[in-house]
């Protein structure tokens, strides 16, 4: 039996109300969002996260797939690459490989 996302979502956006700068916060509430497939809510609470943590490869890789569901290619391009180049110095939870391919299927 699976937590109610309606209820991690609401938690959250508490949470948020008192951190909105909150990079892991943001970055889960992007993931739930993610998971409904509701990508145009997910990238903006992942620009609010990479913007709190800009060295964090995951938070720019998620950016970079919210980005790629809205069709905004170039900026997902751009924060997928950004991501694999983060990934380099810190430890990243995303396939480097599966992003190296995106990064040249979206640099064609």
């Amino acid at each position: 039996q699976g937590i109610d996302p309606v209820t991690t979502e609401s938690r959250l956006k508490t949470l948020l109300a008192g951190e909105p700068d909150s990079a892991v916060l943001n970055f889960s509430l992007g993931n739930q969002y993610a998971q409904q497939g509701r990508w145009a809510e997910a990238q903006q609470v992942y620009f609010k996260a990479v913007a709190a943590d800009p060295e964090n490869p995951d938070y720019a890789y998620n950016l970079a797939v919210s980005l790629e569901h809205l069709r905004k290619a170039g900026p997902a391009l751009d924060y997928y690459r950004r991501a694999l180049a983060l990934a380099q110095g810190r430890n990243a939870s995303f396939d480097r490989a599966a992003a190296q391919a995106r990064v040249q299927q979206l640099a064609r």
